[in-house]
């Protein structure tokens, strides 16, 4: 068989052109692939966005109850419940109190007995790792205690919370501080 040069010239160009079509196609389906994986992995990306932007609303929606549930519990009327307050404080404190020999709980008279009760049992659970004693203090408010130990000291002022949450509650809302008292 014989072709001319100019058949043969056109049978090449023809395979050229086939080849270039057929790699432009597979760069086409590659480029394809290469888009479908990225939309992929965008969605995904979204879809984890979305559960972890979920979970931390969540979380924030607890923390915006507990607080609430502060709030209410010392807005309520009568006196603070000093002896919960305690218990709180030195639940925290465990770790203090078991290094320290002495914790004393300094609270206003009044509330001597409830918080006694609460320095017992806490003194009981550390299991001879340290003690708990109850002192008044007619220097603190109604509402207020101070713990004190070897190397530190804490002190809750349950009258004073309500106001300070307010305060920072109106500073977060961009409202002016209200006039204590005001109506």
């Amino acid at each position: 068989l014989r072709f001319a040069e100019a058949e043969l010239a056109q049978a090449q160009a023809a395979a050229s052109l086939e080849a270039a079509l057929a790699a432009r196609t597979g760069r086409d389906a590659a480029l394809a692939a290469s888009a479908l994986r990225l939309h992929e992995m965008l969605a995904a990306t979204v879809r984890e966005a979305s559960a972890a932007r979920a979970r931390e609303a969540a979380l924030a929606a607890g923390r915006a109850a507990r607080l609430l549930h502060a709030v209410v519990r010392s807005l309520r009327p009568g006196a603070p419940d000093l002896a919960a307050a305690a218990a709180g404080l030195l639940d925290r404190l465990a770790g203090e109190i078991r290094h320290a020999p002495t914790l004393v709980l300094e609270v206003p008279p009044d509330a001597v007995a409830g918080v006694t009760a609460v320095a017992a049992a806490a003194t009981a659970a550390l299991e001879g790792g340290g003690r708990v004693e109850v002192r008044p203090s007619g220097g603190l408010g109604a509402g207020s205690l101070r713990a004190r130990w070897d190397d530190g000291w804490a002190e809750i002022d349950l009258a004073a919370a309500p106001r300070q949450l307010i305060a920072h509650l109106e500073q977060g809302a961009g409202l002016a501080p209200a006039m204590e008292g005001a109506e």
